[in-house]
């Protein structure tokens, strides 16, 4: 009599099959949640290491600057010589090998025009080249894909007299310089300003994660968004890469006659404008407000499963959620939200989503400023 050979029938193996296809499914959402909270510690540290080298930099600069520049060929200068990531550099600190893990952009959307020479810095950065071609420079990390503050770059718009500020275009508080060498806003920001201020360094946001650059459809090759020419195959800046923000646009408003759109500071601007509201800026959950100056933080983003990491002029770094899902931090702007959409506005929702005292969402880090007249 034959012995019955052992094993399993093929129902068995079915069912043993779609036991493991279950608990897969189970355990894939974990694995991805736990692979997602690596990736934003991995972000706060590069955070945190860009913070404390910019603190080193302005406790041991004449002036006490935190950096040099925006990452901004065009606006600031070469950014070999004159950008907070060649400042990190100078530390040994590398921002190439310190991009964002969560990010799908791993370089700036600057390299776009990154020979332009600073046509628009000031006027003795223009017509200063990069040291090394854009592929070496590309490969000795300086690259970013972190976006800086408009406070950390520009501090403040510089005033004409008492009331107009010095700028010819809307949004021309994002430029330091205007082409013609005009001055437009303080610049870097420094110690004292920060010392001096009504704000707290703990809730200056200087520098977070990058959203992607301006991408039309069908897009047609001119946005920020998109690298156009290979730079580096080594670094992975090749031709048609997702590129990031460099560096929020500064003070905007939601004008109460159109709530579907942000609109970045006009010309004509008065300073009493961009002081804070009477009844102080919106705080959590609270619905924004219209016709009020703030920053507009929309080159932020939020690729840490629903949050977007910061840093301080502290040093410190901090998680801030996005708690409609819609990629953005709305500081407060009232935008309405049966007419904005992701495509044309990015805040979705007109709900408040950090306090204020967590990260300041307005323009003039001394609000109140005495007038005197004593002489006739």
């Amino acid at each position: 009599m034959s012995t019955p050979k052992k094993g399993f029938t093929l129902v068995e193996l079915l069912v043993v099959i779609s036991i493991i296809g279950i608990l897969m499914a189970l355990l894939f959402p974990a694995f991805a949640a736990v692979r997602g909270a690596a990736q934003s510690v991995q972000c706060k540290s590069n955070l945190r290491n860009f913070a404390l080298c910019l603190l080193a930099k302005a406790s041991n600069s004449p002036n006490g600057a935190y950096c040099s520049g925006a990452f901004d060929g065009k606006r600031d200068g070469a950014f070999d010589q004159y950008s907070w990531v060649s400042d990190c550099i100078a530390q040994d600190v590398i921002p190439g090998d310190m991009l964002c893990p969560s990010s799908k952009c791993i370089a700036s959307e600057k390299w776009n025009a990154a020979s332009s020479n600073g046509a628009s810095a000031p006027p003795a950065r223009q017509g200063v080249p990069l040291k090394q071609s854009l592929q070496a420079t590309a490969e000795a990390g300086f690259n970013t894909n972190y976006a800086t503050s408009w406070h950390l770059v520009r501090t403040a718009p510089l005033f004409a007299g008492t009331a107009g500020v010095q700028a010819t275009k809307p949004g021309g508080l994002k430029d330091w310089y205007k082409s013609n060498g005009q001055r437009q806003c303080v610049g870097p920001l420094t110690m004292r300003a920060l010392d001096t201020s009504d704000i707290p360094a703990s809730a200056l946001a200087i520098m977070g994660c990058g959203g992607q650059g301006d991408v039309a459809l069908p897009y047609d090759g001119s946005e920020d968004g998109i690298l156009t020419e290979t730079v580096s195959e080594a670094r992975g800046l090749v031709a048609g890469i997702p590129l990031a923000e460099s560096f929020n646009d500064g003070p905007a408003f939601v004008a109460s006659g159109n709530r579907a759109a942000v609109v970045l500071q006009p010309d004509g601007t008065t300073r009493a404008a961009f002081g804070a509201p009477a009844g102080g800026y919106p705080t959590l959950g609270e619905v924004g407000v219209t016709n009020v100056f703030m920053q507009d933080t929309r080159d932020f983003f939020a690729w840490h499963q629903k949050t977007v990491n910061v840093a301080f002029a502290d040093g410190s770094v901090r998680a801030i959620e996005d708690a409609n899902g819609d990629g953005y931090i709305n500081p407060g702007f009232g935008v309405d939200p049966s007419v904005a959409t992701f495509q044309n506005t990015g805040y979705t929702s007109a709900e408040t989503e950090v306090n204020p005292w967590e990260m300041f969402p307005g323009v003039l880090l001394n609000g109140s400023f005495p007038v005197k007249k004593f002489e006739q």
